[in-house]
């Protein structure tokens, strides 16, 4: 059976953009998420698409990366329904003392809800809560 792992937004950035600190870290991680099977939520498709497209002012990179995941047989988009929606902010309001995104927190109830335990980013935040982050190597 094929491993089930969760790809942060982080971890796209770095991968599409070269300029980016950790984009040779994501390149060498390739090989491992194409026999994966990746998993992610709609709010990190629409954060990463967000951010390249505005912060890196790239809409021409914005739409390879959607056409990428598109493209993708082992990729599957989940919505986010009122129940991650309202765990997630339970999950924000019990953590007052870490700067986590509200994206994090769905993040992290979406890995739990489907026992996902593998976290491609460069977030420390990951592995603050208990999740294996192969890509910071820690």
């Amino acid at each position: 059976m094929t491993k089930s792992v969760f790809v942060d937004t982080g971890y796209w950035i770095a991968l599409f953009d070269s300029r980016d600190q950790h984009h040779p870290a994501a390149k060498s991680q390739v090989g491992v998420l194409k026999k994966s099977k990746i998993v992610i939520h709609e709010f990190v498709l629409f954060e990463t698409i967000t951010f390249i497209n505005a912060s890196l002012k790239n809409h021409k990179l914005a739409l390879l990366f959607l056409e990428f995941i598109e493209s993708l047989d082992n990729c599957q988009v989940v919505e986010v329904d009122a129940g991650f929606k309202k765990a997630a902010m339970a999950t924000f309001k019990k953590y007052a003392d870490k700067d986590f995104s509200f994206t994090d927190c769905v993040s992290f109830e979406f890995m739990n809800a489907h026992n996902i335990t593998d976290a491609y980013c460069f977030d420390l935040h990951f592995k603050q809560m208990g999740f294996e982050v192969p890509c910071l190597g820690v």
